[in-house]
């Protein structure tokens, strides 16, 4: 579990059981996970918002939401007499002010803290023909 500020406001995120990390997992596009492994751990939120959307425009629908829907399933806002659960349990945001760019802020969050150890580093390319022995 997290706990880490966006815009001003506490969030926290739970973990996702390993069903789920593996559903998600597999649904994430090879080139975000390489941009989640080889990233500085200080980056803009510019860039990670940019980098979930160009990542996201070739899914099926369902597949994004799938893991936009998941990965907001296990984060909390910090309120007055608590933590709230930011989903509502029918898939809507619990609060107006969360924008675009916040939630895929929330959703890195999540992804990194439950994804980050499990994704291998990208492989370099093969530039030669393999050799055959003889």
């Amino acid at each position: 579990m997290i706990e880490f500020p966006i815009n001003g406001v506490e969030y926290r995120a739970g973990n996702m059981d390993v069903f789920t990390q593996f559903h998600v997992s597999r649904r994430l596009p090879a080139l975000l996970v390489g941009n989640i492994v080889t990233r500085p751990k200080a980056v803009e939120p510019e860039e990670v918002v940019f980098m979930y959307t160009m990542a996201f425009r070739g899914m099926e629908n369902e597949d994004a939401e799938f893991i936009l829907r998941t990965c907001l399933g296990v984060v909390y806002r910090k309120q007055d007499t608590g933590w709230a659960p930011v989903q509502a349990k029918g898939g809507g945001l619990m609060f107006s002010d969360i924008s675009m760019d916040t939630m895929i802020m929330l959703v890195d969050a999540v992804i990194v803290d439950n994804l980050s150890r499990f994704m291998p580093a990208p492989q370099p390319l093969p530039t030669d023909e393999p050799k055959l022995q003889e």
